[in-house]
């Protein structure tokens, strides 16, 4: 019974990360990623939350000064430069490279959603997000 009751939880968090604001006209935004779903060359993939990969609960992106930050409740204080920042059609396209990584996120700016890929040699990372405004 427990274990059905943690199913429905769990269920009913990712739920909540299906939407959120409108990211229109904005240009700090936090987003949260759901579960993430990590994958090695090797064909072995995973889906867990966010902070057993070592990715924060909440992810800031600065679009005016071209970061990609942790929140300010975030126990770790870091960032990372984001090299390609464009909007078009409604969307935000964010990419950036460091430390043997790259990243890539959509943001859908009507819907506050988006997706993010994390990708180094040998294997990848993916989220969906649900995003606000700060």
């Amino acid at each position: 019974m427990l274990r059905k009751i943690l199913i429905l939880l769990g269920s009913l968090a990712a739920a909540s990360l299906a939407s959120g604001d409108s990211l229109v006209g904005h240009d700090v935004i936090l987003c949260a990623p759901g579960y993430v779903t990590h994958c090695s060359s090797g064909g072995v993939c995973a889906t867990r939350p966010a902070d057993n990969y070592g990715i924060p609960s909440f992810l800031r992106f600065d679009l005016k000064r071209g970061l990609l930050l942790t929140s300010e409740a975030s126990e770790e204080d870091a960032s990372s430069p984001i090299q390609s920042i464009s909007r078009a059609n409604g969307e935000i396209y964010l990419q950036g490279i460091e430390a043997g990584r790259v990243f890539s996120v959509v943001l859908v700016e009507e819907l506050g959603t988006g997706s993010m890929a994390i990708i180094a040699s040998g294997e990848t990372a993916t989220a969906f997000l649900a995003c606000t405004v700060i």
